[in-house]
């Protein structure tokens, strides 16, 4: 919200804002269990509903800046993921056009509800945060909430596999917990979601604590004391801080206080994450535990490359040789015939001794017969589907695939999993069914520029011959894998071939990096090389944070399923990674006392500046707002 903003535009700021909340809170713990679909459609009609009210309220505000000479959008197709959001807006709309159920890819299905619509309201929260969030106390509470919201989810699973869940589910718990997500993989893909930022949290924690200083709100680098980038403040002889409250000073803190404070903060958030870590764990569920291990060997690996000194290369050193024997070890496993073939039912490797099922195969086999050049699906009274010649371009839209595999559905998988099929396990395949080559291009699109100004706000990118070296390594690596996996397996590996290429490239280019810095630390001096370095983001650990987190949910949606907990959370990441990494974060406004003290320096002379025009709310509000709440949830209803 801006300083002279009116009254209106300030309220309907809150009620954005308290939008978000909602929809970060509600898709991951809602769940109706009187509903004969308990999960999904209850949170993506709340969700729907929600977006709904948002983008009314944001138009609202919108009209009422753009009359008070002030407004504008807050983003434009040039800030970083809006192109790539537009362009999967554009393709989601062609698809849908062009979807051989067209209906149904518009409002979604009635086991996922997952269609245009919902995807829409995805990218309305997106869109919500990437302009409306500008103030620590912002930032702080979205953090906040999405975490906190985990520890009820995580807790539901430990009481599951303790065998105390009041609640009859269908099987048996306590083997593989599920907590209220209605499946082992969908508890695990939110949870490895989530355990990067609250990781983030405990390290800022800690390192708040030590250093005695207060880092502010969320997990940004400077204190609220105005130091500079990568610089804090120091204080004064008296080792005292001034607490800064929302309405201003109030008070001070010692060292020791702003220490004490700190620990009972990183303590809080350590129980977090220790919680989610054994839920995850009593989850089994392969994918989720791959993208475990790959995003924290990003997360430790650029938060090693943030210490600079000597022993951060050392960590670095560390890291990629624990990753090292980590990943050769699961692969050994994995090899039929290995030397560890004999390990792969070990009570203590989990399910990990078999990552790759066959009835996943099977469901693959099946999706490249679908998406690659056939002959016309018939419909039911007959007649043949007139845009068979371009569906490997736009798909067969949105929610399509449960009609439009049936044909190509190997029969041999009905004895493992019987039952239609409406995703591929894997987001690739599902999105090449779903929305064609121009959903593909739409997907990478995102992605990669997810990773790239990742790794451009963390300093890693500062040159072109960087940028180009990245590029290369992305395109080598996929397309080795993708050969590969051809020539080894079949054209059914392509997805998870495509997402590992893509995944290996960008460690490889950060693991050469901090070879690098770590090689030139050990053997030159440690001013000379830190001068050397760019300096550290404001919000340098959430930027680490937030990639790591992206990370592992690209790689996890490739051997799982994406679900509304996990995009809802991908979107508001992707929003939060774009305020922060363009420091659209503003420090506090000054307080009145401040104000008046500045005044009183003000020479005699000189005149006031009149102050901003401010409206009252107008009485149409209340019923607008309301009319908005109870129409759109009819609407997601309906839908």
């Amino acid at each position: 919200m801006k300083m002279n903003s009116t009254k209106l535009s300030a309220f309907c700021g809150r009620v954005i804002e308290v939008g978000w909340l909602v929809a970060v809170i509600v898709t991951p713990l809602f769940f109706n269990g009187y509903s004969s679909r308990p999960f999904e459609l209850g949170k993506l009609t709340i969700l729907r509903t929600v977006a709904l009210v948002m983008a009314a309220v944001w138009t609202v505000k919108l009209i009422e800046e753009r009359a008070s000479g002030n407004g504008d959008l807050g983003f434009t197709w040039r800030t970083p993921l809006a192109l790539p959001t537009l362009f999967t807006v554009a393709v989601y709309l062609v698809s849908t056009a062009l979807s051989v159920t067209p209906w149904v890819s518009l409002v979604g299905s009635y086991e996922r509800l997952q269609g245009t619509f919902t995807t829409f309201s995805y990218v309305v929260v997106f869109l919500m945060i990437l302009q409306g969030l500008r103030t620590r106390a912002q930032l702080d509470r979205l953090l906040a909430v999405i975490i906190v919201n985990s520890l009820p989810i995580a807790l539901y699973g430990l009481i599951q596999h303790n065998g105390l869940d009041p609640l009859p589910w269908i099987g048996d718990p306590t083997k593989r917990v599920a907590a209220n997500m209605g499946n082992p993989i969908f508890l695990s893909a939110y949870l490895v979601m989530i355990f990067p930022l609250t990781l983030g949290r405990v390290v800022e924690g800690f390192r708040a604590a030590l250093s005695g200083i207060s880092q502010g709100h969320g997990i940004g680098v400077p204190n609220l004391l105005g130091g500079r980038r990568g610089k804090p403040q120091q204080v004064g002889d008296s080792g005292a801080l001034p607490m800064l409250t929302p309405k201003g000073p109030r008070a001070t803190l010692t060292r020791e206080q702003v220490g004490r404070a700190s620990i009972l903060r990183a303590g809080g958030y350590t129980f977090i994450a220790a919680v989610q870590l054994m839920a995850l764990w009593y989850a089994q569920s392969r994918g989720p535990l791959l993208a475990f291990v790959v995003g924290s060997y990003f997360f430790f690996l650029l938060l090693a490359l943030a210490w600079r000194s000597k022993w951060g290369a050392i960590s670095v050193i560390t890291i990629i040789t624990l990753i090292a024997l980590v990943v050769g070890f699961i692969v050994l496993v994995n090899i039929p015939g290995g030397p560890f073939q004999s390990l792969q039912s070990a009570s203590w490797l989990g399910r990990m001794g078999e990552v790759f099922s066959f009835a996943r195969i099977l469901y693959w086999q099946g999706m490249v017969d679908l998406i690659l050049p056939h002959e016309p699906l018939q419909y039911p009274d007959g007649h043949s589907d007139p845009f068979n010649p371009i569906r490997p371009l736009v798909g067969y839209g949105p929610e399509s695939i449960k009609v439009a595999y049936n044909r190509f559905h190997p029969p041999l998988h009905w004895r493992y999993e019987p039952g239609l099929v409406d995703r591929a396990h894997n987001e690739t395949f599902d999105v090449l069914a779903t929305t064609g080559l121009l959903g593909l291009a739409a997907y990478l699109f995102l992605f990669l520029s997810i990773f790239y100004y990742g790794l451009k706000w963390l300093g890693l990118l500062e040159t072109k011959r960087q940028r180009m070296q990245l590029l290369g390594l992305v395109l080598v690596s996929s397309l080795a894998a993708i050969v590969f996996s051809w020539w080894q397996v079949g054209l059914h590996f392509f997805g998870v071939a495509l997402s590992i290429g893509i995944v290996a490239g960008l460690a490889v280019y950060l693991t050469t990096t901090a070879l690098v810095f770590a090689i030139r630390m050990l053997t030159s001096s440690e001013s000379k090389e830190k001068s050397t370095l760019p300096p550290l983001h404001d919000h340098h650990f959430l930027i680490l944070s937030l990639l790591a987190a992206l990370v592992t949910h690209f790689v996890e949606i490739n051997f799982g399923i994406a679900i509304a907990a996990t995009r809802t959370t991908f979107w508001a990441w992707a929003g939060l990674l774009g305020v922060v990494g363009l420091n659209l974060v503003r420090v506090q406004p000054a307080t009145r006392a401040v104000k008046r003290r500045r005044r009183s320096r003000r020479p005699k002379g000189d005149a006031p500046s009149p102050p901003p025009a401010q409206r009252t709310l107008p009485g149409w509000l209340w019923p607008t707002l309301g009319n908005a709440v109870v129409g759109g949830f009819i609407l997601g209803t309906l839908a």
